[in-house]
């Protein structure tokens, strides 16, 4: 495993070889800055919704004047993060931020698909370092194949990012995030109170979603069904993000917690990382015929075989990853989370 190196500036960020280091652990792009946990929950929520678009905003910018992965990885991530912060506060926020989130999906959507084809791309010498001379032309002609369409997607990641409708979700992010009303989301057993703290509020998110992941990880142990683990690689993401912004208030029972998360997010990154390689080799070598790939396809079934290989040994990898969930750091979690919820719980029933 290639450790993560430190983030360095844009004008100094490497090539291939970044994008192997930065996916091979879970996504950390450079941080929104924080602007304090202290204040009511709807006013930090809406600072960290506006502190998050505005690191997405520079990642735009640097797509725009050059060719880089890690800027099209930043901002996949970042996109992703403000979506998670969009769904988990979404009744602490202006009823119109339905909107934004399904426009963000649109721009993470074009983001993957070519992040996708970037890992694919940097995987490729790996995979193939041992295949016979008679083969190297055709991974030659597959790996241009691939990069053709890479540039493809890139050049339509670009298009949505220079639309009309992208610049009207530029100015709407911060106006719907400068009204007042909240969300009339379903209201939860016990619903987030915009004028209490942020701490407490988001303690409740947190522990919703850690419960949620522990719901699926479960699932996953009886049977590692490859949608299954992709559904829980997105609620893990989502856990991660949470916890990154509320563990210094949680304390360490929150910093122990996401250090085993780290462990189960990048073995299920790995994971998925081989069934998206498998998916896209295969797809590539069924709808494209005659001399383009025709040479090509003994060396695409070679990878598809070796990365399916792969693939069985990170499922004998995963239950001891997953059991750790249900392991003591967990439980101490949300031992915490339930106390700062009771306390809160208590407060607000002191001044009612």
């Amino acid at each position: 495993m290639i450790a993560r190196k430190q983030e360095t500036p844009p004008e100094t960020t490497s090539t291939s070889s970044t994008t192997a280091a930065t996916r091979s652990l879970p996504d950390l792009p450079h941080e929104a800055p924080s602007p304090g946990l202290q204040g009511s929950a709807d006013e930090v929520v809406r600072a960290l919704v506006l502190g998050q678009w505005k690191e997405c905003l520079r990642t735009v910018e640097l797509i725009s004047s050059r060719e880089d992965p890690e800027d099209v990885h930043r901002m996949r991530v970042g996109v992703r993060r403000l979506r998670a912060l969009l769904k988990l506060f979404r009744s602490l926020l202006p009823r119109q931020v339905k909107g934004p989130r399904t426009d963000l999906r649109r721009v993470g959507r074009a983001a993957g698909a070519v992040r996708d084809l970037d890992v694919l791309l940097d995987r490729l010498p790996e995979a193939a370092q041992d295949l016979a001379l008679n083969s190297r032309h055709s991974f030659v002609l597959l790996e241009q194949i691939l990069r053709k369409q890479r540039d493809r997607f890139h050049r339509r990641l670009r298009r949505v990012l220079e639309s009309p409708s992208f610049l009207r979700l530029k100015l709407r992010i911060p106006r719907v995030m400068a009204q007042g009303p909240v969300s009339d989301a379903p209201r939860r057993k016990r619903p987030l109170d915009a004028a209490g703290s942020f701490v407490a509020e988001g303690s409740q998110v947190l522990l919703a979603q850690v419960q949620r992941v522990l719901r699926r990880s479960r699932k996953c142990l009886r049977i590692q069904d490859p949608e299954r683990l992709h559904r829980l690689r997105i609620e893990v993401k989502t856990l991660r993000y949470c916890l990154d912004v509320l563990s210094p208030s949680v304390g360490q029972p929150a910093q122990k917690a996401l250090r085993s998360l780290v462990e189960l997010q990048t073995i299920l990154g790995e994971v998925q990382d081989d069934v998206v390689a498998v998916d896209q080799v295969r797809t590539l070598s069924q709808h494209r015929s005659g001399r383009d790939l025709s040479s090509a396809r003994g060396v695409t079934d070679l990878l598809v075989k070796r990365w399916k290989k792969r693939l069985k040994k990170l499922h004998r990898k995963l239950p001891k990853k997953l059991r750790k969930l249900d392991g003591r750091r967990w439980r101490v979690l949300l031992s915490r989370l339930r106390v700062l919820r009771t306390s809160t719980e208590s407060a607000a029933s002191a001044h009612g």
